[in-house]
């Protein structure tokens, strides 16, 4: 083994050299690992933040599927009202339909019926000796209903009128017949008041009597005393108690 000072000092630069290498070496690897390190980091930031990006995508996600099942849901609801409404459309379209041929023949129905109810109308007024008064246009169908009505219910009062004013006038007639025909029994004896026997009161009992024509009993052509008492029977008792009576009458007729 070699000795001396130079030998020591070849040992002593072996020594350094090999710690200089070791020491690079070690430098070398301390930057390997600080840069993997740093590498390490920089992935985990990078996949902390894309957990975060899926995280979220996954909320903006269920968000849309929400609002999608939402849009679906609502489609739904619509296409339903949608089917709802058009089902409601053809039975409100059916019932017009149904509403118009009913309308078509209530109308012919009153227009065949209005005729025939005119020509009786017509007929009730001509025994009163009363003429209707005029109906818009000769078709019937141009007519309205309501107009029609209101020319019935004028037909109706005319011949209501009508009625009273013969009803009166029969009577008149009646009781200036009557009249004629008692004061006609009447005889006056010589220094005597004017009776009537019974004999000539009975003798009307006969169905085959001759009463008063028709000339007879005219107003202008009667006596005095029959036609004051008609009169006076007119204007007193049948215009306070006769239509009364004539009223009850016909109330009990119906009874």
């Amino acid at each position: 083994m070699k000795t001396g000072a130079a030998n020591a000092l070849q040992c002593a630069e072996d020594l350094a050299l090999k710690s200089f290498v070791a020491t690079c070496c070690a430098r070398r690897q301390m930057e390997v690992e600080l840069r993997a390190s740093l590498c390490v980091a920089e992935l985990e930031e990078k996949l902390s933040a894309l957990e975060k990006e899926k995280a979220d995508l996954e909320g903006s996600l269920a968000s849309a599927r929400s609002q999608a099942d939402t849009s679906t849901k609502k489609l739904e609801e619509a296409q339903e009202r949608a089917r709802v409404a058009d089902e409601t459309a053809k039975t409100s379209e059916a019932r017009r339909q149904s509403a118009e041929e009913t309308v078509g023949f209530f109308r012919q129905a009153v227009a065949k019926g209005a005729l025939l109810l005119q020509c009786e109308v017509h007929k009730l007024l001509e025994r009163f000796g009363l003429d209707a008064s005029p109906l818009a246009g000769e078709d019937v169908n141009a007519v309205e209903l309501v107009e029609f009505f209101c020319w019935l219910w004028c037909c109706v009062a005319m011949i209501d009128c009508g009625s009273q004013l013969f009803g009166e006038l029969n009577t008149g007639v009646a009781a200036r017949s009557l009249m004629a025909v008692v004061c006609s029994l009447l005889e006056a004896p010589a220094g005597g008041k004017a009776a009537v026997s019974n004999t000539r009161l009975r003798s009307h009992l006969d169905t085959s009597v001759q009463w008063p024509s028709l000339d007879e009993v005219k107003p202008d052509t009667l006596a005095a005393l029959p036609r004051n008492i008609a009169k006076n029977f007119m204007v007193t008792f049948y215009q306070e108690r006769g239509r009364e009576l004539v009223a009850h009458e016909g109330e009990r007729m119906k009874g």
